[in-house]
């Protein structure tokens, strides 16, 4: 086992290289490159590099060390996941990682990256579609998400379960399951970045326990033409979770732009500086519904609805701290349930 161990070694570079002309008996030296990123990954030191030489496909991968896997800017590199198979598996919970310019092509694979372990992973000019779960599936870990293009996959694009952080910047989430979705704790700041045409909602969020609960900030997004809902925030039975959204544009539902509901534990949505303006069939644009929701407005342009623009209902709690306009909605400006607290007026 030394012995092995010691070649091994010895074989390794910092940096290596895969082609489409290269073989997987090289050394994947930019001289003799490797094939695959599987058996380059094999002659790469911890910490080092995968570099992507010309366009082609290079096959599915497991990740358990340090690495960055990089194609430049114009270079085409591929990973075809075919059935029972997903493109890229991240296992390492003590790794540092870098997947950037990369395409992930589901042929009738599951995840088209799945984060099962892993300490820092940062997702750069990826594009990932036609999984048939999830585009990117985040379990563990902080990872960062930019540039990405998510399209056409069965689940979510982007799906964070558990006690994970997650950025997102600049990414476009489009005919998805939804666009993206935070359950369990799972905290999201999501910036810069667009949701369109989901079949279910542009992003969503789910309680998690009272120690760790569900945090999601959404700055500067579009959530258009979601089949279901542009946003949704949801109380769950002893759980607890908040949405904060910000200067953002949610249009084109066919229910409601914005709702939270409630359950025993509580969930708090507060919409700021946000345009809402929904064609949808009869649902109020912006909605709290049940006990343990609150909606806090402010400064809101809610306009054009076909049905109610803000909506109380089931003992939920609606704050509106003024500078909200809203008119031109087929039902009126506001109905309430119940009391609502007034900062300033709508």
């Amino acid at each position: 086992m030394i012995a092995l161990a010691l070649a091994f070694s010895a074989e390794a570079a910092q940096r290596t290289f895969v082609s489409t002309g290269g073989s997987d008996g090289n050394a994947c030296s930019i001289t003799a490159p490797c094939r695959s990123f599987g058996t380059a990954l094999t002659h790469t030191d911890p910490g080092g590099e995968v570099i992507v030489l010309d366009s082609g496909a290079y096959g599915r991968v497991t990740i358990s060390q340090s690495v960055t896997i990089e194609a430049p800017a114009g270079v085409y590199a591929g990973i075809s996941v075919f059935a029972a198979t997903n493109g890229i598996d991240v296992s390492d919970a003590g790794a540092t990682i870098t997947l950037r310019g990369l395409s992930i092509n589901g042929q009738g694979g599951d995840v088209g990256i799945n984060v099962t372990n892993v300490n820092n992973l940062r997702i750069d000019r990826c594009r990932i579609s036609g999984m048939g779960q999830q585009a990117i599936k985040i379990v563990a870990g902080n990872v960062v998400i930019t540039h990405a293009y998510i399209n056409d996959n069965g689940h979510d694009g982007i799906w964070a379960n558990g006690l994970v952080d997650v950025l997102v910047r600049d990414t476009v989430s489009v005919h998805n399951l939804s666009g993206a979705a935070f359950f369990n704790g799972a905290h999201g700041e999501v910036r810069d970045s667009s949701f369109t045409s989901n079949a279910f909602f542009g992003v969503y969020a789910s309680g998690g326990p009272v120690a760790t609960p569900t945090r999601v900030h959404l700055d500067n997004i579009e959530a258009s033409n979601n089949v279901n809902r542009g946003i949704q925030l949801d109380g769950v039975v002893s759980g607890f979770a908040s949405l904060t959204l910000t200067r953002s544009r949610i249009v084109g539902s066919i229910l409601n732009g914005i709702v939270v509901f409630g359950a025993s534990g509580p969930a708090t949505l507060t919409v700021s500086d946000t345009t809402v303006s929904n064609g949808g069939g009869g649902y109020p644009a912006v909605a709290a519904d049940g006990a343990g929701a609150k909606l806090v407005a402010a400064r809101n342009t809610v306009i054009d609805n076909a049905s109610l623009g803000f909506y109380q209902v089931n003992g939920a709690v609606f704050e509106s701290r003024g500078d909200n306009t809203v008119r031109n909605n087929n039902g009126g400006g506001v109905q309430t349930f119940g009391t609502i607290t007034p900062f300033g007026g709508l």
